[in-house]
């Protein structure tokens, strides 16, 4: 999906189990909710100026027993719709300790609309974190 953009969560919950039926969004994806009553559908809406990357939402449920419940997580991925005009990273250089040692940069993006968007959450392969690591004394940084 991508940011500054409504979305539509829809949860599947036996109505006379539930008294109350809502939705927990991780960091900026906000909460929606409670509803008494199927449908059990929400809006949320990405911020314009949300990172990418990925984030969790789950629902959450009140029984009519008065127990709280959580369902699994699911993963959505956020992202700009459009490519950054500039990447940045916020420093002018980077020290490293040793040879093999490694640190994590935060990247930016600045798009056609002058926002600047924290990259840093986006996917990298197999799932890691984007690292730069030394390779040794008189060798080129490099991804990792």
């Amino acid at each position: 999906m991508t940011s500054g953009h409504a979305f539509t969560v829809t949860v599947s919950a036996d109505p006379t189990a539930f008294q109350l039926v809502g939705v927990l969004g991780q960091g900026p994806l906000g909460e929606a909710g409670p509803t008494a009553t199927p449908p059990y559908q929400f809006t949320l809406t990405t911020p314009p100026d949300c990172d990418s990357g990925l984030y969790t939402l789950t629902a959450i449920g009140l029984t009519t027993s008065g127990s709280t419940v959580f369902s699994p997580s699911v993963t959505v991925d956020v992202e700009q719709a459009d490519t950054p005009l500039q990447l940045g990273a916020g420093l002018s250089s980077l020290s490293f300790s040793y040879a093999g040692d490694s640190n994590m940069l935060a990247i930016t993006g600045t798009f056609s609309d002058a926002s600047i968007v924290g990259l840093t959450r986006l996917r990298a392969p197999l799932d890691e974190p984007f690292q730069w690591t030394m390779r040794g004394p008189g060798r080129p940084v490099q991804p990792t």
